[in-house]
């Protein structure tokens, strides 16, 4: 009987070992809820992964752009747009075969379809239409794509185009970088139009179609409020020679010398704030700013560039440089090289 017993319990032991084993394989690390925390949201192996179901299977190449829209965050990745649905994490590609391919003119079903390097994206409220800026050098043109049956169309092409954002439904804005124009392209009418002409603008983010910001050249470091409503310009911060987000992680002589803020993404929060990344030298940082009461706050970094911190605060945290996006919930999506890594990584509850 003692014997029976001893095998019994060996039995239920191993059991138990098993089961422990598949559980901790199979599940993923905690992710944390506190608000200003940091982690990877996204992103496994480098490389195109047609095959992936869920974001934590998702494979990254070079993300150059992200959007949230409608529960979706849409991520310009290589020579693929794909999605991510922010409520259960499913995965998917909605253009692009992952193969490079020259400048598209039009077709039936775009993710079928090979497509020259996607440097920037919007899609509309709705998700109906996803608006692709494709650059097939030295040619950049814009495609639009019916997301429910994936037939494309080649709206226009030319030359040294840098971003793209919908104003709304029926007008899109995008950066020419020779002439540092920003420009209003409407949709029905196909028609074109220089937004503020002399002004050599660098980025810009829309607020909430009406209102645009723009961040003027390297040489003035402006930020501008562009109001469509009543076609008003007003000052937002006259010129930065450093950058406020590096006076917040650095003090020392050496860096507050480095002569402009190198804020190379931006993006306005559901709250109306503008946020935007800094890839200074010395102070690689996430920040906002109130455009109303012009105070400058840091989200993420510490001033050195890496990747340290997953899981706790991300004012504790190391960062790169890369794409940002807010949802509606006011959670920021960064994508972010991690060696061989492309990950998109989340800070929980910036704007709120």
């Amino acid at each position: 009987m003692d014997h029976m017993r001893s095998k019994l319990r060996a039995i239920v032991v191993s059991a138990a070992v098993v089961m422990l084993g598949v559980i901790g394989c199979s599940s993923e690390p905690p992710e944390p809820t506190e608000a200003g925390f940091i982690y990877t949201f996204a992103g496994a192996d480098e490389g195109f992964a047609p095959d992936a179901e869920d974001r934590h299977e998702a494979r990254f190449g070079a993300v150059s752009d992200l959007v949230a829209a409608g529960g979706w965050l849409y991520v310009a990745d290589g020579a693929i747009v794909s999605r991510i649905n922010l409520a259960d994490g499913a995965f998917e590609v909605v253009a692009g075969n992952g193969s490079i391919g020259p400048m598209p003119e039009s077709g039936p079903d775009i993710r079928q379809t090979a497509l020259p390097s996607v440097r920037s994206l919007d899609v509309d409220a709705e998700n109906n239409r996803l608006y692709a800026l494709l650059f097939d050098n030295p040619d950049a043109g814009v495609v639009q794509v019916d997301l429910g049956t994936g037939e494309y169309e080649l709206l226009f092409r030319e030359e040294h185009l840098t971003k793209i954002r919908l104003r709304d439904d029926n007008n899109l804005l995008f950066m020419e970088r020779a002439s540092d124009n920003l420009v209003n392209f409407e949709l029905a009418t196909r028609e074109r139009r220089d937004v503020l002409p002399g002004v050599h603008a660098f980025n810009f983010a829309v607020a909430d179609g009406q209102v645009v910001y723009i961040l003027t050249s390297h040489e003035e470091r402006a930020i501008l409020r562009a109001d469509f409503r009543d076609s008003s310009v007003t000052v937002v911060v006259d010129s930065m020679e450093v950058s406020p987000l590096l006076r917040q992680v650095r003090e020392d002589a050496e860096a507050l010398q480095n002569p402009y803020p190198m804020f190379s993404y931006m993006a306005v929060a559901p709250t109306g704030d503008i946020a935007f990344v800094d890839s200074s030298r010395y102070g690689h940082t996430v920040g906002t700013l109130d455009p109303g009461e012009g105070n400058w706050t840091l989200v993420a970094g510490t001033g050195p560039i890496g990747d340290a911190g997953d899981g706790g605060p991300a004012t504790d945290a190391n960062v790169r440089s890369g794409p940002i996006a807010f949802d509606d919930e006011g959670n920021l999506y960064m994508g972010h090289k991690r060696g061989d890594l492309r990950v998109i990584r989340r800070i929980n509850s910036v704007a709120e």
